[in-house]
């Protein structure tokens, strides 16, 4: 009877190994995206580096933070920021593409700078909170590409900023 329930046992870890593989409970996931943020009502433009940690603490259920880093140049004014961003993904799905729901909330700290004289001109934080669908496109046993697609709502002192966010990763999965 005892090598029953050992057989049964191993059979479904490795059963729940394969089918949830990448995404299983006890994984972690590392990497980093590029985003690229398009604000409603404004010709700015900006660009951002994200890397990221997670853990996953159920199968298919990750939970972790980005740290955005993020550099802007318009005119004569350039925008630094540091930030950091909780996250929680849920994935769908048991093959090599899987569709994920994320969300996220942070804070980032920004410093403006003029070009011409390095004088800062400004400090100020954004409060911010997204929502969006990706796929993990797993290109082996461990790293995936991950297009997304969100929507972002940033609040700053005096205004509030919300668009389209279209972004890529690359993740390393650890089972």
């Amino acid at each position: 009877m005892k090598k029953l329930l050992w057989t049964i046992g191993l059979f479904s870890l490795f059963t729940i190994n394969t089918i949830c593989g990448q995404t299983g409970h006890g994984a972690a996931m590392a990497g980093g995206g590029l985003r690229l943020f398009f604000p409603k009502n404004s010709d700015n433009f900006t660009m951002e580096f994200n890397p990221r940690l997670g853990f996953f603490v159920a199968n298919n259920i990750a939970v972790g933070g980005i740290l955005p880093v993020t550099i802007n140049r318009t005119g004569n004014t350039r925008i630094s920021s540091v930030g950091l961003k909780p996250f929680g993904r849920f994935y769908l799905g048991s093959s090599q593409l899987k569709l994920f729901l994320e969300g996220r909330f942070g804070l980032e700290h920004f410093t403006a700078k003029e070009v011409s004289t390095d004088r800062r001109i400004n400090q100020y934080d954004d409060i911010s909170v997204g929502f969006g669908a990706g796929l993990a496109a797993f290109l082996n046993k461990h790293v995936a590409l991950e297009p997304q697609v969100s929507y972002d709502v940033y609040n700053r002192n005096t205004a509030q900023y919300a668009g389209v966010t279209v972004s890529v990763a690359l993740q390393v999965y650890f089972p």
